[in-house]
């Protein structure tokens, strides 16, 4: 078994579903049912990023460490400011698979 940290930066131009969004995220950090293309768990250990949901004006702050997450709001001068468009995540675990986890999170957008 491939035990090396390694990490995923993900881009999405379309804005997520919540729900589907949390799902999926929970679906990694909680359910533990999420694997590479050779049949290994993935393991996921930090999760960052910023995110934006559908009919939402906000831009969200996604921070993860093992299995606990938090969603919190930016403040909109502040999401100006860095000029924060569209969703960026940075995944850091054992036995990432992009491609899969892209998968995973582009059937949670709009």
């Amino acid at each position: 078994m491939n035990r090396r940290i390694s990490t995923v930066t993900l881009e999405f131009s379309h804005p997520f579903n919540r729900k589907l969004f949390e799902n999926a995220i929970e679906s990694i950090l909680w359910e533990r049912s999420v694997y590479d293309g050779s049949g290994n768990l993935m393991n996921l250990l930090r999760l960052k990023g910023f995110v934006h949901f559908v009919d939402d004006d906000c831009t969200y702050s996604l921070q993860g460490l093992n299995e606990i997450y938090d969603i919190s709001p930016i403040p909109t001068e502040r999401s100006k400011l860095l000029n924060l468009n569209g969703t960026r995540l940075i995944l850091i675990g054992h036995n990432l698979c992009s491609s899969i986890l892209k998968e995973l999170l582009v059937n949670c957008t709009v």
